[in-house]
């Protein structure tokens, strides 16, 4: 019997998807390798339970004679019995190399029951050829990093994230997952949302961490984000009767400190031991700023912040998580940025610019992004846009985040079809890694993502508890 002509256009819609995924097949392969010695000093006693592998993919896909890169994959086992759909790790920064994490990981309850996918993007961490630039380690070279990948033979338009979510698609099909279940934090998010709404039929559920929705720039958007979080840390401080006591006017003690040594940079010592740097007030924004998105290091900020307005730089000392080469990808950074961000973005709106203390907005005022991609010379990309995603999505914030606020968690809850949002009041930029409330959620909403998680242990959370001197 012959079949419908109603039927033709189903069937050659499938035969598309059935011939890109052959022409995805044919230019992307996965290899085992040996896991990176340092990777497995991390896991320790769980280094058996790491596979690794290079991805191989083409370098620009448009090129039919492109050489191929190799995208570093790790695949960490559950502890338990598993069973589940694997959660796939796409890290952040843009930059930064999910397998940095594996420590963080290696600590979380979710690797107890989820084996744990993490892919460096291409670019970053393990994956091969690297972006990553020395030259910025003493002065920022950015020409001459450039110079030494072009030498080198690097398409760096060919490192976007376009590019990263058909690689992340590429290892779902090379791996043959039916289904995943995505982590994406920080600038990672974008990623996520993109792969879930691109390729709907691979992607289970999706948990965001530190919402970057692809309507906002965060360079645009820096001083206000800031801003918002250091008013919370003076309003918590207030409300705390001991803090209240020992800091009367935190933020006064702030903003003076900031412009004394804007006036005069102080001479403080460094966290290393025989080592001493010269800090402005706007070193000095940035450095508070570094300490509120870590979760574990913001209750001594009060402290901190009361110490280097009395001038007493060495009472209070502050290690400020470094994330180090094997974290971040400079040449990867600045290629996203550049080709996607940096005429994209809507700007924050007039009354919230109005809000920023203008010595606030002076110490965060980026103009060096723009000399840094004139150098950089990469071509515009089609940057993230704002996909239908029908996967439930659970959304964390942290609600200290400077880097993403809790109100772009609301944003891209608001363009989601189902979705759940959290604001953790004592929380940094990303929760999970500190927060253990954040791990119940995580396991719960993966458990049975069609309705919301168990969130019994969000009801028991407030601000966090500041250490007092003395």
């Amino acid at each position: 019997m012959l079949l419908s002509i109603r039927w033709l256009p189903g069937l050659l819609f499938a035969a598309l998807l059935w011939l890109t995924a052959a022409a995805h097949a044919e230019s992307a392969r996965l290899e085992r390798t040996e896991c990176p010695a340092a990777l497995q000093e991390v896991a320790a006693a769980e280094a058996a339970r790491l596979r690794c592998h290079w991805l191989m993919v083409p370098e620009n896909r448009a090129a039919a004679d492109s050489p191929q890169v190799a995208v570093f994959v790790l695949w960490l086992a559950a502890r338990g019995a598993g069973g589940h759909a694997p959660i796939l790790h796409l890290a952040g920064g843009p930059g930064d190399a999910a397998s940095a994490s594996l420590g963080e990981w290696l600590g979380s309850a979710v690797h107890r029951e989820y084996d744990l996918i993490l892919m460096d993007p291409r670019g970053s961490g393990f994956s091969r050829p690297s972006l990553d630039c020395p030259e910025f380690v003493q002065a920022r070279r950015v020409r001459a990093c450039r110079e030494r990948l072009l030498s080198a033979g690097i398409d760096l338009s060919a490192y976007h994230s376009a590019a990263v979510v058909r690689d992340a698609h590429d290892l779902l099909l090379a791996f043959d997952l039916a289904a995943v279940n995505l982590y994406g934090v920080s600038y990672g998010s974008r990623w996520a949302l993109q792969l879930a709404g691109e390729f709907p039929q691979r992607v289970r559920a999706v948990v965001l961490d530190g919402a970057y929705p692809p309507a906002v720039n965060a360079a645009l958007a820096q001083s206000v984000s800031a801003h918002q979080a250091l008013e919370r840390l003076f309003a918590d401080c207030a409300a705390q009767a001991a803090c209240s006591r020992a800091h009367p006017d935190l933020q006064a003690a702030f903003y003076g400190a900031v412009e004394r040594m804007n006036a005069r940079p102080a001479v403080v010592p460094a966290l290393e031991a025989g080592y001493a740097v010269r800090m402005s007030g706007d070193d000095f924004v940035r450095y508070v700023l570094g300490i509120m998105a870590d979760a574990v290091r913001l209750p001594q900020l009060p402290a901190l912040v009361d110490a280097y307005a009395r001038g007493a730089y060495d009472e209070v000392a502050v290690q400020v998580a470094a994330g180090g080469d094997a974290r971040h990808s400079a040449g990867l950074h600045l290629s996203v940025r550049c080709a996607e961000d940096l005429p994209a973005g809507l700007p924050p709106s007039e009354a919230d610019l109005a809000a920023v203390p203008a010595v606030l907005a002076d110490a965060l005022r980026d103009e060096r992004i723009a000399a840094d991609c004139a150098l950089w010379d990469v071509p515009p990309a089609a940057g993230m846009h704002a996909p239908a995603v029908r996967a439930p999505t659970l959304i964390l914030s942290g609600g200290y985040d400077p880097v993403t606020p809790p109100q772009w968690g609301a944003l891209t809850a608001a363009g989601l079809q189902k979705s759940w949002h959290y604001v953790f009041p004592n929380g940094g930029h990303g929760v999970l890694p500190a927060e253990g409330c954040a791990a119940m959620l995580v396991l719960s909403f993966l458990e049975e993502p069609a309705g919301p998680p168990n969130a019994d242990c969000f009801a028991g959370l407030g601000a966090p508890v500041f250490q007092m001197r003395g």
